[in-house]
This record gives C-alpha cells, sequence and structure tokens, in this order.
C-alpha cells in the first residue's frame, strides 16, 4: 500500500480533508461510509478490513 498524506489522499478519495484530520485526531468518530471510502481509495476489498464479504461494497 502506498504512503500518502491527508491532502493526497483526500484529493484521491471522495473525504474531504478537513474531516480526514479530525479523524485522524480523534476528534470525530469514524462512520461505516467514511471506513468504506477509505478502503475503495486504496483498493481494497470488504473481506480485507472488515473479514466478510458485504454485497453493497463495489469490488473489481
Amino acid at each position: 500500500m502506498k504512503e500518502k498524506n491527508l491532502l493526497a489522499f483526500s484529493y484521491s478519495s471522495e473525504l474531504d480533508n478537513s474531516k480526514l484530520r479530525k479523524i485522524e485526531r480523534g476528534e470525530i468518530d469514524i462512520q461505516f461510509s467514511t471506513l468504506i471510502e477509505i478502503a475503495k481509495t486504496y483498493k481494497l476489498t470488504a473481506k480485507n478490513i472488515l473479514g466478510f464479504r458485504i454485497n453493497t461494497f463495489t469490488e473489481d
């Protein structure tokens, strides 16, 4: 997996840079949809991050 800084990561995902900073600092809790977006950005499958497959997660 490539290392990405927050700004580059926010450009390659659909996540706002300020939201990512708040998550990183523990100021807000991560939502399931955010976890899925992070996984999609890193091209991970649902099984990779959750340990099981879900039908709502698009896998290539």
